[in-house]
């Protein structure tokens, strides 16, 4: 049987791990920020991983996350995008704001009974076509005020 004693100190136990898990992702936000990443990725059992020019590599020095720090970020990641309670099963979508009001979409997911979660960082501002490669005559198409434009590109093989 639990006494008082026994639910505040796990309800104390509760809000350090959520306030670490809270750490804990503000720190590898930043860290994404910091070295130019695009994706960072988060599995238990395995460390985190950055995607940097292409690349998938884990973050040299960080330890393997356990099940339930994952799940704990799973939960942080959910009240900061204001989507409530974790599903029991499918996933959970959603964006948050990282360091210096970055925006990052995030896809959470149960992976083996267990949530794995994919972190994309988004733009901060809109390229112009010549950045993006395109020709720039393709502007001429802002100016069209009827119809349908499809932009369609090879798929790589």
């Amino acid at each position: 049987m639990t006494t008082p004693t026994d639910q505040i100190s796990n309800s104390l136990s509760s809000a350090e791990n959520n306030s670490s898990a809270t750490a804990l992702l503000d720190r590898l936000l930043e860290r994404c920020v910091g070295l130019h990443a695009s994706d960072l990725h988060l599995a238990s059992g395995l460390p985190p991983y950055l995607r940097t020019g292409g690349e998938l590599k884990p973050i040299p020095g960080d330890a393997p996350l356990s099940a339930t720090t994952v799940a704990q970020i799973t939960a942080e990641l959910a009240n900061r995008s204001r989507r409530g309670q974790l599903p029991e099963c499918g996933s959970l979508d959603g964006a948050v704001s990282g360091p210096e009001g970055i925006r990052f979409r995030f896809n959470a997911y149960r992976r083996q009974a267990e949530w794995s979660i994919a972190i994309r960082r988004l733009e901060d501002r809109f390229h112009n076509l010549n950045e993006l490669g395109l020709r720039t005559d393709l502007y001429n198409l802002c100016g069209l005020t009827d119809g349908l434009i499809v932009v369609a590109v090879p798929m790589a093989m």
